[in-house]
């Protein structure tokens, strides 16, 4: 697994951005821009405060790197690239990190559908997701 970052969001006083590494693989490239537009999601729809008061500041990265991982690896399952986000669960289950540990707590809370559902409940339906 090559650990380099693809991609990144942040949030300004003029807006938010996203950023994609220039040529990276496709499946690659979908994956971080699901995982970087629920940042984006997250910066828009969340307090951030009151994430880091319910969760602990310490815990809060884990909330947002976990949600997603969730939604990235969610959204390859709902575009039938099943080989890339098995290979993803499975890595990111292995982590120790931040990614890795709010991984197992949103699968756990919200089970990945496997076959194409979209109506299931999902973190983005509640304010506090955890």
């Amino acid at each position: 697994v090559d650990a380099r970052v693809l991609g990144f969001a942040t949030q300004t006083r003029e807006g938010y951005s996203l950023y994609v590494e220039n040529g990276s693989p496709r499946l690659a490239a979908t994956g971080t821009i699901a995982h970087e537009l629920t940042h984006i999601w997250q910066y828009r729809n969340w307090d951030a405060r009151a994430i880091s008061l319910r969760y602990g500041e310490r815990n809060s990265l884990a909330v947002y790197e976990g949600m997603s991982s969730w939604a990235q690896i969610q959204y390859l399952l709902h575009i039938n690239e099943r080989e890339d986000a098995e290979r993803q669960e499975a890595y990111t289950l292995q982590r120790t990190d931040e990614y890795g540990v709010g991984f197992r707590l949103f699968v756990e809370r919200y089970p990945l559908s496997r076959n194409g559902d979209v109506d299931i409940d999902s973190p983005f339906r509640h304010p506090f997701p955890l």
